[in-house]
């Protein structure tokens, strides 16, 4: 059965964490107005569908075994289908600096890993994926104005050296032989 849609794939109380952080209005927003929000173990998944497109949206880093959650993402992708994944950028100027002036590696407390984009790739190869381009990017923090004016002062350098902006996208595509599995 083939369906347009969006996975969210999410870590163990994915919902309150949402709330906690401010999300739950965007994606009550969301689907109020059409698009299926689907909340899933991603490592464990089988929803006996395909999808377009998939997001993982800042959750890799908190995974225990990535891959193991890739691949049930990927299972559920169309053949021309595209697995989004967002990542904090562990070479981003606010996290060098922050490194800089503390002495340690700043690490977010429930992160279990960092992730750059050759790890994404190293991935893709052991899974037989393709990764395809790979852009960074910066968020910008509304909740007060200072924390805008420093969001948008760093994201003024990531417009001249991309690869310290505070995120990074890594789209995933079946690679050349697509794997069809059973759902």
């Amino acid at each position: 059965m083939r369906e347009k849609g969006l996975v969210s794939s999410y870590f163990v109380n994915c919902q309150q964490a949402l709330h906690k952080a401010g999300f739950w209005n965007s994606i009550r927003y969301a689907e109020e107005n059409g698009v299926e929000i689907l909340y899933h173990n991603c490592e464990s998944m089988d929803l006996g569908r395909r999808f377009d497109v998939i997001v993982m949206s800042e959750v890799i880093e908190h995974l225990d075994a990535p891959g193991k959650a890739v691949s049930p993402l990927m299972n559920h992708l169309e053949r021309k289908g595209k697995l989004l994944i967002t990542t904090p950028n562990p070479t981003s100027i606010g996290i060098l600096l922050k490194t800089l002036l503390n002495g340690n590696p700043c690490v977010y407390y429930d992160h279990v890993t960092c992730f750059f984009p050759e790890n994404l790739q190293a991935m893709c190869n052991r899974f037989g994926y393709k990764l395809g381009q790979v852009p960074f990017f910066d968020h910008i923090d509304r909740r007060t104005r200072m924390l805008q004016f420093k969001s948008k002062f760093f994201q003024t350098f990531g417009l001249f050296v991309p690869k310290i902006s505070q995120s990074f996208l890594g789209i995933i595509k079946h690679g050349n032989t697509f794997r069809s599995f059973a759902i």
